[in-house]
């Protein structure tokens, strides 16, 4: 009797710890260019680490490229293909800020948090970019301080 109840013991609780697992999950972001606008769609995107983000070309012709000073550290910087899909692997915690390349002055900027955004949340906001790509990230930056609290 003893250890039956020991070993349904120890059955529960290895389906609870599975259970409390988070498996990774893949988050989709569309690029797409609907009535002259060249947007990602969301811009904005709460994630985990070990999670994935697929980056799909929905209408016009996009990449997406991380942008220097952007991205945590130890973090691998990339460039897509143009008009091609991209899976990004999340591997470290922090701010990862995007652009597409061929549509970065019309601000076609986005924004990927990966657990405690605070990991480079202070370098990002010191990087180097245009005016009007500025004033979307300065936004994007209040929107992932909130997320650490």
């Amino acid at each position: 009797m003893i250890v039956r109840t020991i070993l349904a013991v120890l059955i529960l609780a290895s389906w609870t710890h599975t259970a409390l697992m988070a498996e990774p999950k893949t988050h989709v972001v569309e690029m797409i260019t609907e009535k002259g606008k060249k947007i990602f769609d969301p811009i904005f995107i709460k994630v985990s680490v070990g999670d994935t983000v697929s980056f799909i070309n929905v209408s016009g012709n996009h990449n997406t490229e991380s942008m220097r000073g952007m991205i945590p550290p130890g973090a691998k910087r990339w460039n897509s293909k143009l008009g091609k899909q991209f899976d990004l692997k999340i591997t470290h915690e922090g701010i990862y800020a995007y652009r597409c390349t061929p549509h970065y002055r019309q601000a076609m900027v986005g924004m990927i948090v990966a657990g405690d955004p605070r990991a480079n949340l202070d370098k990002a906001k010191q990087a180097y970019t245009i005016p009007k790509v500025a004033e979307i990230f300065d936004k994007l930056f209040i929107k992932a301080a909130q997320v650490s609290r």
